[in-house]
């Protein structure tokens, strides 16, 4: 993974590897969706993180988005679904570790 702004543009972004794949997330409006707090662009292989999600419903937003980027297509409600079955599991957890959330530093290839 890497967490490099591109050359000449103040747009965050990350690349990642998914399925042999380059991915990139970007923490910009997602495209022609001003209300939308992220979007996977499945053809292009981007997700577009709002900043406003930044403040709001961060995690939920990245595992609502990264669920579209690693199980395409699925339907929205199976998506929603997994957005708060992980945000509840991850705020029950964390709950039992002084509102601690660790984050893991998994090797990609």
């Amino acid at each position: 993974m890497s967490t490099k702004k591109p050359a000449n543009s103040k747009t965050p972004t990350m690349r990642f590897r998914l399925d042999g794949h380059w991915w990139r997330v970007k923490i910009m409006r997602p495209p022609d969706k001003e209300l939308c707090w992220g979007m996977c662009h499945y053809d292009e292989r981007t997700i577009y993180l709002h900043p406003k999600a930044m403040k709001n419903d961060l995690l939920g937003t990245i595992v609502h988005e990264v669920g579209h980027a690693t199980i395409p297509p699925t339907d929205e409600t199976h998506i929603r679904e997994l957005e708060r079955v992980t945000c509840a599991v991850v705020r029950w957890a964390a709950g039992l570790n002084n509102d601690q959330i660790t984050i893991g530093q998994h090797k990609v290839k």
